[in-house]
């Protein structure tokens, strides 16, 4: 018994120092985000990663085809649903009237984002966070330049997660929502 108290207690150190010599990875500057930190006026802000610009229907229409290509018939029929007829197949930016599309597209980006190393979260961008940026008044745009490289469209509403808990976006006189998203990035390190 006596001959195996070293051997545990070797393997005890070993297994520690292991420990603290892996260091988690991440997604070092991920392509088409930016790195909004902490505020320092607010104990309960935290530093994220945020969509340098909302989804493009470039973009967009790449996650449709890969629905497609998934055989995910039912979900890229749902998602094209949540285009408004009246928006243009060449306008720059994706604009959607349902929530639906969007969480699948968080989804899809997610998976794209993430490696072997690090697994990426997309989720719709909160008020909370929206203001913590810096974020223009809805259809405004900044009068002054994002101090993060954040870039807002004009007359372009987004969606976000209202203090409900729930996707909101701006609803016209007659009752129509249409706007854009973004994203924010969480990464989770994966253990070996």
């Amino acid at each position: 018994m006596k001959k195996h108290i070293p051997f545990v207690l070797i393997l005890f150190c070993a297994s520690l120092l292991l420990a603290q010599t892996a260091k988690p990875k991440f997604i070092p500057n991920p392509a088409g985000f930016v790195y909004v930190p902490t505020n320092p006026n607010n104990p309960k802000s935290y530093s994220f990663y945020v969509m340098v610009e909302p989804v493009k229907n470039e973009d967009f229409r790449d996650f449709i085809a890969w629905l497609y290509k998934q055989n995910r018939l039912i979900d890229a029929s749902q998602s094209l649903s949540c285009v408004p007829s009246d928006v243009k197949p060449n306008a720059t930016y994706s604009i959607l009237s349902s929530p639906t599309a969007i969480k699948l597209y968080g989804e899809y980006l997610s998976k794209k984002l993430s490696t072997k190393e690090v697994r990426a979260t997309c989720r719709l961008i909160s008020e909370k966070e929206w203001k913590q940026m810096k974020g223009p008044i809805e259809g405004e745009l900044p009068s002054t330049k994002n101090p993060y490289g954040v870039k807002f469209v004009k007359n372009i509403y987004e969606w976000k997660i209202g203090n409900s808990g729930q996707p909101e976006a701006f609803k016209d006189i007659n009752g129509y929502i249409r706007a854009g998203y973004r994203f924010v990035l969480t990464q989770t390190p994966l253990l070996p």
